[in-house]
């Protein structure tokens, strides 16, 4: 039997379900979704893949050359990263663009870069609280103390689940020298191992901080 032409390309999840090739709307966006899927999981390499059949059947998205410039900021291929974000700007995914070139900053220690960006990320989104809570720690690697426990809150308010914005809402209460708010704060998380592990790893940050901002930061912090 001869082969079948141009066979259905799939894309695996995590849970080995597969996703066949389609072209509604609802198939891109699970696909899309599956993609994510495997970046977050740390198959960086297989997403990009992915993302190059993705691009075959649905080219010149946003929403996909967002995840390919995060790909490329995941595996350190900053540049690569930063040139597809620059040509983002001016789109409907500009803040995500902003907001990925916030991160190339930050991961070089440029913090006071990283937070012009992230504040041109929150100027367009200003109720996501992942560019709030990122906007936020950058300004606290500044000690910039109150801009950042400002932003944090917010973030904190509009994702009280968010775990990563609880940790920053720790450190920075801390470094304002409400010591009692960030000691109630890590209290308040239930499992003794979970508690112990992170305010191990926001006392390693904290000496960070302090390091970086001795006329700033005076009091002993807690990190994220």
């Amino acid at each position: 039997m001869a082969a079948k032409a141009n066979p259905a390309p799939v894309v695996g999840d995590a849970a080995g379900k597969f996703l066949p090739e389609g072209r509604s709307a609802q198939s891109r966006a699970l696909y899309l979704t599956l993609i994510d899927d495997m970046r977050k999981s740390g198959r960086t390499h297989a997403a990009l893949a992915h993302l190059d059949a993705f691009e075959q059947l649905y080219p010149h998205g946003t929403d996909a050359a967002v995840m390919r410039g995060n790909c490329f900021v995941d595996i350190g291929a900053f540049e690569q990263a930063a040139i597809i974000y620059r040509k983002l700007l001016k789109t409907k995914a500009a803040a995500s663009a902003y907001a990925g070139l916030g991160r190339i900053e930050g991961l070089n220690d440029r913090w006071t870069a990283a937070a012009g960006e992230f504040s041109q990320a929150v100027s367009r989104m200003p109720t996501d609280p992942d560019y709030l809570n990122d906007y936020g720690y950058a300004l606290l690697r500044q000690g910039r103390l109150e801009e950042a426990l400002f932003r944090i809150r917010q973030a904190a308010e509009l994702a009280p689940a968010n775990v990563r914005v609880r940790n920053n809402l720790i450190l920075v209460l801390s470094a304002t020298g409400d010591t009692a708010g960030s000691k109630s704060l890590l209290d308040s998380i239930a499992d003794t191992t979970e508690r112990a592990d992170i305010q191990a790893a926001l006392k390693a940050q904290s000496a960070k901080l302090v390091l970086q901002a001795p006329d700033v930061v005076r009091t002993p912090v807690v990190d994220r």
